[in-house]
């Protein structure tokens, strides 16, 4: 839905680096080039302002889910062969009313801390598929330590009910988490 509202490939890589990769935005996706991506490997290179200061915290590297694939591979088909730079959204406050008029548009409630929300979204997703947590922490260029402070949420009905052997009683869908309502605006 969300995707569906963004005005063009630019807008949805921008929403995608963040939700499907869990980049920081603006500080990551600014940075991006076309050289750092590996498109045979399915691979980014992520330079981190937020963490350079760290010795071999500089840059991570990230995988290129299929559905951020697209996205790339659609942006790049409109980039002159000339264009370094993957996304040139700059403007702060621009990107925040732009993103808010998406979510109108698309019928999406608006959260807070909308590129946070992203983020957190993707690193709940890759949890709850079972990737190890040291993958996913390395993956989004932050610390286990980091992770439990400000990206855990609550744990879905579903993995309750694996661990106690019993069954989900609530209809999920009607009572999704934050993460997990994101998860269904975005497509």
């Amino acid at each position: 839905m969300l995707l569906a509202a963004a005005p063009d490939a630019e807008w949805r890589l921008l929403i995608g680096l963040a939700r499907l990769a869990g980049l920081r935005t603006p500080s990551e996706t600014s940075l991006l080039t076309w050289d750092d991506i590996d498109w045979e490997a399915g691979l980014m290179r992520v330079r981190s302002p937020k963490t350079e200061r760290h010795a071999g915290h500089e840059q991570r590297t990230v995988p290129i889910v299929p559905r951020l694939m697209e996205l790339l591979e659609k942006r790049r088909a409109e980039c002159d062969d000339d264009d370094d730079q993957l996304v040139t959204i700059r403007s702060a406050g621009g990107r925040r009313r732009k993103m808010l008029a998406m979510m109108e548009a698309a019928g999406v409630e608006p959260w807070d801390q909308t590129w946070q929300t992203l983020r957190r979204s993707r690193e709940v997703e890759w949890m709850n598929e079972g990737i190890a947590p040291y993958l996913v922490c390395k993956w989004l260029g932050h610390t286990l330590t980091v992770s439990a402070r400000h990206y855990t949420i609550a744990v879905p009905d579903e993995v309750l009910a694996k661990v106690t052997g019993r069954k989900v009683t609530q209809n999920v869908t009607q009572h999704a988490s934050a993460s997990e309502r994101t998860a269904l605006q975005i497509a």
